[in-house]
């Protein structure tokens, strides 16, 4: 909500003065250094031995790839404008959560994903929630309802407008992706 006012505001203000502006919204990104969410939690879970995650095999996830996402972002800043452009940038199809959460925990030497109901999953994160709130925990429980949810609804993003202005996104094979991520969070000792 927070990304959308802010970008609302910043159009609006680029649209009095007038300024031509580019909105960069990404699909969801992953990659090296990003330590706060999705894949590394995930990489970090599964190398414990946990197979237990909430969602559905075939539930559709938008990435991209931090590197490929860069690329995209030059791309950008060296395009002139005509107006105010709003762009998603990412590859043009999703993955399954299989593909995604499989990737990742079979490269850690897990066996790959065990799915669980929402169900079961929701209340918990929602207790979880309330908990570390009540207790003043300093950080988000590894299981909230937003984590949930992500699992069970797909995240799928139209990135045409992208496509038919740069042509073809270059995007990373997901297994490279993984493999770099894996590497980089292993060798600076966060797994």
């Amino acid at each position: 909500e927070t990304k959308m006012k802010g970008e609302r505001a910043v159009i609006d203000l680029c649209s009095s003065i007038p300024i031509k502006l580019t909105v960069a919204r990404p699909v969801w990104v992953y990659g090296e250094r990003e330590l706060h969410s999705g894949p590394f939690i995930l990489t970090k879970e599964a190398s414990k031995g946990r197979r237990m995650i909430p969602g559905h095999s075939d539930t559709l996830f938008h990435m991209v790839y931090v590197k490929d996402l860069v690329r995209a972002l030059v791309k950008l800043m060296k395009r002139k404008s005509k107006d105010t452009e709003i762009y998603m940038i990412g590859p043009e199809k999703p993955l399954s959560l299989e593909e995604y959460h499989g990737g990742f925990m079979k490269e850690v030497g897990n066996e790959g994903p065990r799915y669980v109901s929402r169900a079961l999953t929701y209340p918990l994160g929602l207790l979880l929630e309330l908990a570390y709130t009540i207790f003043r925990v300093g950080h988000p429980p590894l299981l909230t309802r937003a984590r949930v949810n992500m699992g069970f609804f797909n995240n799928v993003y139209n990135t045409s407008k992208y496509r038919r202005d740069f042509g073809e996104f270059e995007g990373t094979p997901l297994q490279i992706g993984i493999e770099r991520s894996i590497e980089w969070w292993r060798e600076n000792g966060y797994l």
